[in-house]
């Protein structure tokens, strides 16, 4: 049974190819999947910190605007940028 492990580094498609038929094989495809999901956590903890600075930023900005504004933000009626 063979594995085709395709990504793009540096802009370029690579494909690696993989028989899995072995305990090599098996082992090698472990790697990818070990190294991939580890990969996936990192990207998901940025966006995570990302996410949580914005949502600060938004809650810091709003708590110094008057009640009405607030509400008019809240319900889409005012643009937060303006």
């Amino acid at each position: 049974m063979g594995f085709v492990f395709r990504t793009v580094e540096a802009g370029k498609p690579i494909d690696e190819r993989f028989d899995v038929s072995d305990v090599q094989g098996l082992k090698a495809l472990l790697r990818i999947i070990d190294r991939e999901t580890d990969q996936i956590g990192e990207s998901l903890r940025r966006h995570r910190r990302i996410l949580e600075h914005s949502t600060d930023r938004i809650s810091r900005r709003l708590s110094r605007m008057s009640l009405q504004r607030r509400l008019g933000i809240i319900a889409g009626e005012i643009d937060l940028q303006g």
